[in-house]
C-alpha cells in the first residue's frame, strides 16, 4: 500500500468544555467550511461590490459607511453558506429544543441514579452541540495514505479484558459470564444509540451486570458483587503489543488520541499505568459526543474535535462493528486481530488487518 506524508493538524482536540456559541465559531472558521464557503462568498461579495458601490468606488465618494457595505457584502454569503453547519441536529431535537437538562435523553432512567462509584464518574454530560456530518470527504482522491491522526477504541482494543473473569470467579459467578455481560452491554447501548439516546457506560454495565448475576449463587450481595467487578476496570492492563505499537507510531509522527464509548478517566488511569498516556494528544469519549459509537455522530465529533477531514483519519480497533461504523462516516480503519479469525463480510471491510499495533506500525512506515 502506497502512502503519502501529509502536514501535521494543529493539536487542538485537546480543548475540552465548549458552549455552544464558541462551537458553532469554530464551525464557521474550520478549514472544511472556509474551503467550500469562501471561494463563493469572495464571487458573490465581489459581484454586489461592483452592483452597488462601484459607483461610489468610481467616483471617489466612498465613505465608512460605503466601506461597511463592502465587507457585508462579503460577510453575509458566508455565513449565509456556513448555516448548515450550524443547524446540525441532535437526534430529533435542536439545542433549543431538547428539554432542559436532558443532555438529548429522554426521561430519567433508573439506571441513572443506580451507578456504581468509581468507574466514570468524572464523565462529563456536557455533549458536542450537534450531529455533525461526518464525511466531507469520503475517500482520498489518491487513494490509501498515511494518516495525520489514529483514533483508537479502548475497551478491548487496547486494554487486555481478560482479568474481569477473575472478578466474577471472586464472587462466586461463572467465570464465562463475563464475555455474555459485556457483550449484553455493548448490545444495549447499540439498542439505546438506534433510538436516539446516549447513556453512559457506567450506568449500562452495572444494570446489566444486576440483570446478569440474578439467581447466581453470590458470595455477598447483589450491590457489593457489582462494585466489585466494576472495580475491575481500574486494573486492566493493556495487551503485551500495546506500550511498544504505541512509541513506535507516535515515533512516525502521527498524532494519537482515543474514542471511547466508555469513560476518559479509565482510560487516562490505563495509560498511565502502561506508561504511554504522554504519547496521546487527547483522550475522547462518546460521554461528549452526541451518540455511541458506531453511530456517525460520535466519529464526527472526534474528528470536529481535531479539525481532522475523514480521509485523514484512521480508527483503529479489534471490533468489526466499530471499524464499519466509521468506514461508513469516511474514515480509513485498521482492524487488529490478534486472534487472527475471519472477518464477517456483512461489515465493510478495513483498509489494513494487521495482528498488533507494532505490525500496524510497521505498515503505516512503509
Amino acid at each position: 500500500m502506497t502512502m503519502h506524508s501529509l502536514p501535521m493538524y494543529p493539536p487542538e482536540c485537546g480543548a475540552r468544555g465548549w458552549r455552544w456559541w464558541s462551537h458553532a465559531i469554530g464551525m464557521v472558521l474550520r478549514g472544511t467550511t472556509w474551503r467550500v464557503a469562501l471561494p463563493i462568498a469572495l464571487v458573490v461579495g465581489t459581484t454586489l461590490g461592483l452592483v452597488n458601490q462601484g459607483a461610489e468606488l468610481a467616483s471617489g465618494n466612498a465613505d465608512t459607511a460605503t466601506v461597511l457595505r463592502l465587507v457585508a457584502n462579503y460577510a453575509i454569503p458566508y455565513l449565509v453558506l456556513s448555516i448548515g453547519y450550524l443547524r446540525a441536529p441532535i437526534g430529533n431535537a435542536t439545542p433549543h429544543e431538547r428539554p432542559a437538562g436532558t443532555n438529548g435523553r429522554v426521561g430519567h432512567s433508573p439506571g441513572e441514579r443506580r451507578g456504581v462509584r468509581g468507574y466514570g464518574e468524572s464523565m462529563t454530560n456536557q455533549r458536542a452541540d450537534q450531529e455533525l456530518t461526518s464525511a466531507d470527504h469520503p475517500v482520498s482522491p489518491d487513494g490509501p495514505r498515511q494518516p495525520a491522526l489514529l483514533i483508537f477504541d479502548v475497551n478491548e482494543t487496547l486494554s487486555d479484558m481478560s482479568p474481569m473473569g477473575r472478578r466474577f470467579e471472586d464472587v462466586r459467578a461463572p467465570v464465562h459470564l463475563a464475555k455474555t455481560w459485556f457483550a449484553g452491554l455493548l448490545r444495549d447501548g447499540f439498542a439505546l444509540t438506534a433510538v436516539g439516546v446516549n447513556e453512559s457506560f457506567a450506568t449500562i454495565a452495572a444494570e446489566a451486570l444486576r440483570v446478569a448475576l440474578d439467581g447466581q449463587p453470590l458470595d455477598r450481595s447483589t450491590e457489593e458483587a457489582v462494585q466489585h467487578i466494576m472495580d475491575g476496570f481500574a486494573g486492566l492492563p493493556v495487551h503485551p503489543d500495546v506500550a511498544e505499537g504505541i512509541g513506535s507510531l507516535r515515533d512516525l509522527g502521527i498524532r494519537l488520541v482515543t474514542l471511547s464509548n466508555g469513560s476518559a478517566s479509565v482510560a487516562e488511569a490505563l495509560f498511565d499505568r502502561a506508561g504511554i498516556r504522554d504519547h496521546f494528544e487527547a483522550l475522547l469519549s462518546v460521554g461528549d459526543a452526541a451518540l455511541w459509537k458506531p453511530a456517525a455522530a460520535a466519529y464526527a465529533y472526534a474528528l470536529e474535535r481535531c479539525d481532522v477531514d475523514p480521509m485523514d483519519a484512521m480508527l483503529v480497533a479489534v471490533h468489526p462493528w466499530d471499524i464499519d461504523g466509521a468506514a461508513r462516516a469516511g474514515l480509513a480503519t485498521a482492524w487488529i486481530n490478534r486472534p487472527g479469525g475471519p472477518y464477517p463480510d456483512y461489515f465493510r471491510a478495513p483498509d489494513l488487518q494487521v495482528g498488533s499495533l507494532t505490525e500496524l506500525a510497521d505498515e503505516l512506515a512503509g
